[in-house]
């Protein structure tokens, strides 16, 4: 019953089911009658990640997000990296450096690339699904989902949530062949965990079981916009509460910064390596309830420099037309690095460099934001209603006996953690308006797990980044 009723929904089909729960047609939001919802959906055994608790009254919160990795096919000689001058060239492969996560691959058809990478893995044994792109496969769309059924979701190692194998599907935007793609599932003997790789901003979506924003977080959902700007992450606020409303799990996106100067001279250039920082730090911090994961994307992606794979070569900032004047640095594997670092489990204590790296921006909510290092000094000016900068994103526990330490000149800036249970410190205390040295004593909070520590601004002033001890 349930997979007819959600292959129905699919299909655009509506009214009550047996037990008389409302359904709705594709683009609605709300219950639309699942025999059991997302809210009960687990991972398999060697993805799933344990939930945070977080809070005083809950104890102190778990450990990692789970993580899948979004595997796509570009050639790297027609990348980004291979149009620098002089070349930067691919070193070891991203998907032998990600362990066992499970992978989401792009795939269009039997005879396109991601077959050939999905039966890879199958061998493998490494959990995976699906990402169907489904622009321009309308006519094909009922043959591919049986090839899918029969090929990948009942395969032994595909990746199940709640015992249901995942089928992402990317829909073009006048969603064409979604239709058939539905009917075609309804008459096979698998109930796929339908993933709707979607727009934020195209809402009302069909009904699906998750939903995965084509855009990554941190990242302009108008490829003209300017990163880290508050009036998108507002976008993927509501988003994420419309999908969750629904019943449905909501999949955030982390991703490097897409430099798209390949294509559009004109569009706008991500900062490295602080863009991929930013993303994950924001899609960490919107994972759902009921399905922790942040969906990390960039495996292969070398058109517009989003690959999280090796990069070797020399720093250069020619050409001019994809660099913008800024060195281009070949950052080996650090990009999954610091995938590791921020998505990772949380360390028993702060590490020794704790918010000592580049701030990064985090979000701007109002005009132009500026931050100016000099030192331990991070001076800062941001119009109201301001502007937050990043200073660590490294998970770890509060040992007791511990103060958060740093001195301003002023009230407009101030020092902020932010806990895994998604509160800040600044939630929980009393509002100060001293300026000079601040101490603030965090030994009610020892055992928290602090996911990140930030300088909030709204107006000017100079804080010192922030020490614990």
């Amino acid at each position: 019953m349930r997979r007819v009723l959600a292959l129905a929904l699919l299909l655009g089909c509506a009214g009550p089911d047996e037990g008389g729960r409302k359904l709705i047609r594709p683009g609605g939001e709300g219950d639309f009658g699942r025999d059991r919802g997302v809210e009960d959906a687990t991972l398999p055994a060697d993805a799933a990640p344990a939930a945070d608790a977080g809070g005083p009254d809950a104890g102190p919160p778990a450990a990692a997000p789970g993580v899948w990795y979004v595997l796509r096919h570009d050639d790297p000689a027609a990348g980004l990296r291979a149009q620098l001058s002089p070349p930067q060239t691919p070193g070891t492969p991203g998907l032998a450096a990600t362990g066992a996560a499970p992978v989401l691959v792009r795939w269009a058809g039997p005879s396109s690339p991601g077959e050939a990478a999905l039966v890879a893995l199958q061998r493998q044994g490494r959990a995976a699904a699906p990402l169907y792109d489904l622009a321009g496969r309308a006519e094909s769309a009922a043959a591919d989902a049986s090839w899918l059924v029969a090929h990948h979701l009942q395969h032994p190692r595909a990746l199940t949530v709640d015992g249901r194998p995942v089928l992402g599907v990317a829909p073009p935007a006048d969603r064409a062949g979604l239709s058939a793609l539905g009917a075609r599932l309804a008459t096979l003997p698998v109930a796929p965990f339908l993933v709707l790789e979607v727009g934020v901003e195209a809402r009302p979506w069909p009904a699906a079981d998750a939903i995965l924003p084509r855009v990554a977080y941190g990242e302009p959902i108008d490829p003209q916009g300017e990163f880290a700007d508050h009036g998108d992450e507002d976008q993927r606020t509501a988003a994420r509460a419309a999908a969750l409303a629904a019943g449905w799990a909501w999949l955030p996106r982390a991703s490097p910064g897409a430099n798209r100067r390949v294509d559009d001279p004109t569009a706008s250039l991500p900062e490295q390596p602080g863009a991929l920082l930013r993303s994950l730090a924001l899609a960490r911090a919107a994972r759902g309830p009921a399905l922790p994961v942040v969906v990390v994307d960039g495996l292969g992606a070398w058109r517009d420099d989003r690959q999280l794979d090796a990069v070797e070569g020399e720093a250069t900032a020619t050409p001019e037309r994809l660099t913008g004047g800024a060195p281009l640095a070949a950052y080996g594997a650090g990009r999954l690095a610091q995938v590791d670092r921020v998505l990772g489990p949380a360390a028993a204590a702060p590490p020794a460099d704790w918010a000592q790296g580049t701030p990064v921006l985090l979000v701007r909510h109002g005009g132009m934001a500026s931050l100016q290092v000099e030192g331990d000094a991070l001076t800062a000016t941001a119009p109201a209603p301001g502007a937050t900068w990043l200073l660590d994103a490294r998970p770890f526990r509060l040992p007791a006996g511990v103060a958060l330490r740093y001195t301003r000149d002023s009230a407009d800036v101030a020092v902020d953690l932010r806990f895994a249970d998604g509160t800040s410190l600044r939630d929980r205390l009393a509002e100060r308006d001293a300026t000079g040295p601040q101490v603030v004593p965090l030994d009610a909070f020892a055992g928290w797990q602090v996911d990140a520590v930030v300088l909030e601004v709204v107006g000017a002033g100079t804080a010192t980044r922030p020490t614990l001890r």
